[in-house]
């Protein structure tokens, strides 16, 4: 693929585009896009009109771009989390009943952890988990799960990590974080079983 004078290929730069929206910003200007990706405003013209010429990418009624559906239908055929949310769904909607909260389905990325489904009850406390959105695993309830049942080796990789605090409840003191997970094995009684991280 032809290479940007930056020495970026089109695949790099068609994967920045898609890439640059995400929670905060589901749609912009293309003005507003090549500033984010920091391509010239006239590659990311043309590379936006392939991209929604393939439907990619949609133009709303504003003249904004977002994200297209073809990119959702495409990244959902076959992606193995779409069997571990058929699966879990029962289970989570039984453990919504019975806490009465927002019950949330994360799988670990390297050292995030991705939120693939989400159920929400009406009046349950705020939560900052989306799904498809992103979260440090110290800083959510389901990574804290996992970081409990993790390799030991692991476990003490992340503790030794710089940890920023998201909310005044963000575990971010080692002995606090060592505490929490301790307290997590004890209240989860899960057979110990290796953790998948998605690479």
């Amino acid at each position: 693929m032809a290479n940007s004078p930056s020495g970026d290929s089109m695949l790099t730069r068609l994967v920045s585009i898609l890439g640059a929206f995400d929670a905060t910003r589901t749609s912009m200007t293309v003005s507003a896009l090549a500033r984010r990706v920091e391509i010239s405003l006239a590659t990311t013209h043309r590379l936006v009109a392939q991209l929604v010429e393939q439907r990619l990418l949609e133009r709303a009624d504003s003249g904004e771009v977002r994200l297209g559906v073809r990119l959702w239908e495409l990244a959902s055929r076959g992606w193995r989390t779409t069997d571990l949310r058929q699966i879990a769904l029962p289970f989570m909607e039984d453990v919504q009943t019975v806490v009465q909260e927002r019950t949330t389905l994360g799988v670990l990325d390297g050292e995030v952890v991705l939120d693939v489904e989400r159920l929400t009850t009406h009046g349950s406390a705020f939560n900052i988990t989306q799904i498809a959105g992103r979260l440090p695993i110290y800083a959510c309830s389901s990574g804290l799960v996992l970081l409990a049942y993790s390799a030991p080796d692991f476990q003490e990789d992340m503790l030794q990590r710089h940890r920023e605090g998201y909310t005044d409840q963000t575990p971010t003191d080692p002995a606090a974080l060592r505490r929490l997970l301790l307290h997590g094995r004890r209240a989860v009684a899960l057979p110990t079983v290796p953790i998948t991280v998605i690479r």
